[in-house]
């Protein structure tokens, strides 16, 4: 089974929607837009489509797995779901047809390599209407990197841990390494993707070559000024 196949039924438990990261998106669409027209991507189930499509905007969310789709449709009518894939965007929607694209979840990072986020940012930049925001939210991997923090902290629920742990590959990705206990059953669920490992100065390289302006980092969905030392990192872009 596939990995965010098998996760689907607990992320929502492993990875609840925190009030922060809605904020974040919020305080950038009223600064362009009263009802923006948005683009999820990498939607998972749904849960931050369906709080901004309460909003009253207009949503659409794509992700790869047919499950976290499914699951996004049952969670909410308000917004619209398809399982795509990211590269295809510009073959889905036609040009300026959103005035937000978001990109969270470390979703960035499963392309293969820096040609296809090339690839990615150049149909966002096509997708996005004039003034139009992209989003995006990966984990930091100059941190990563130079402290060698390949174990990330385990998350534990009431009924679940979840492990995850980097190791190197010979073509330059990280392998994604996760164990996830059910404590009911003790039953354990392991996986390994293969994520690439992008750091900031190669994105910010990326994303002024699509075009974009106004190019702002942050460490966090705080909107804190980006930090070398930080977890996350948060990049918000402008079509000009």
């Amino acid at each position: 089974m596939d990995f965010y196949t098998a996760l689907a039924d607990y992320y929502d438990e492993i990875f609840p929607l925190e009030n922060l990261v809605v904020e974040f998106a919020e305080k950038s669409i009223s600064t362009s837009s009263l009802r923006a027209t948005i683009l999820d991507i990498g939607c998972a189930t749904g849960r931050l489509a369906a709080a901004l499509a309460k909003k009253g905007h207009q949503v659409t969310g794509i992700d790869l797995d047919e499950k976290m789709i499914s699951m996004a449709q049952e969670n909410t009518t308000n917004a619209r779901f398809q399982t795509a894939d990211m590269l295809n965007i510009g073959l889905l929607f036609y040009e300026t047809a959103f005035s937000h694209i978001l990109c969270f979840g470390n979703t960035l990072v499963h392309l293969p390599n820096q040609e296809a986020v090339e690839s990615f940012l150049s149909q966002a930049f096509t997708l996005l209407e004039k003034n139009g925001k992209l989003i995006v939210q990966i984990l930091n991997y100059d941190h990563i990197l130079a402290e060698h923090s390949m174990i990330l902290p385990a998350i534990e629920t009431k009924s679940l841990v979840f492990e995850r742990k980097y190791s190197e590959r010979e073509d330059g990705r990280l392998d994604f390494n996760t164990n996830l206990v059910i404590k009911k059953t003790n039953s354990v669920f392991a996986s390994s993707v293969p994520l690439l490992p992008l750091q900031k100065d190669d994105l910010d390289t990326l994303v002024q070559m699509a075009g974009f302006s106004d190019i702002s980092y942050y460490s966090g969905f705080n909107r804190e000024k980006y930090r070398a030392d930080a977890f996350v990192l948060v990049v918000e872009a402008r079509k000009p």
